[in-house]
């Protein structure tokens, strides 16, 4: 099983809810939740409507393929909603795949680790939560240390726990 980090998050009523939903459905394909991040409201980045997001991180284990587990959490946000009318566009749920063990892959569809997490303090805040400790491995740094170095400054706050899930 490889271990598998991705960012949630949704600016769209109900957000909590998205998220839980959107979590939920991890299980019913091939990703076993290992480890939860708290729950932060963030400002929207990149977006033209200014509402706030809810974001967090969730290790997950899986034999799956990178491009499989891309395809799974697509499914997902169609399922929870997600339309994609404009670049940037409002999320009921937007899921990232951020690193997938050491892994580094590069394809049209594809880009491990994702190519803006040491500029997104809103993924660094909740992944250091969860794994201060983990190493980039192209920027061969942890992700404790990224987050000091982050240019981002958005204020990451935190909101809530994931409500109603054990892992």
């Amino acid at each position: 099983m490889t271990p598998v980090y991705l960012g949630f998050g949704s600016n769209v009523e109900p957000r909590l809810d998205h998220l839980t939903t959107g979590l939920r459905l991890l299980g019913e394909s091939d990703l076993v939740v290992v480890t939860l991040s708290s729950v932060y409201e963030t400002a929207a980045v990149e977006c033209p409507e200014p509402a706030p997001f809810l974001n967090g991180v969730v290790l997950v284990q899986t034999s799956l393929s990178p491009g499989q587990v891309l395809d799974r959490i697509q499914d997902i946000e169609i399922r929870c909603g997600r339309r994609r009318p404009y670049p940037h566009a409002p999320r009921t749920l937007d899921i990232d795949l951020l690193m997938m063990a050491d892994l580094v892959w590069h394809t049209p569809r594809l880009v491990l680790p994702h190519p803006r997490l040491p500029e997104r303090r809103f993924v660094l805040e909740p992944l250091a939560e969860i794994a201060p400790r983990l190493r980039h491995p192209l920027l061969h740094r942890t992700i404790a240390r990224l987050l000091t170095e982050c240019p981002d400054r958005h204020a990451v706050k935190f909101y809530c726990k994931w409500p109603t899930h054990s892992v």
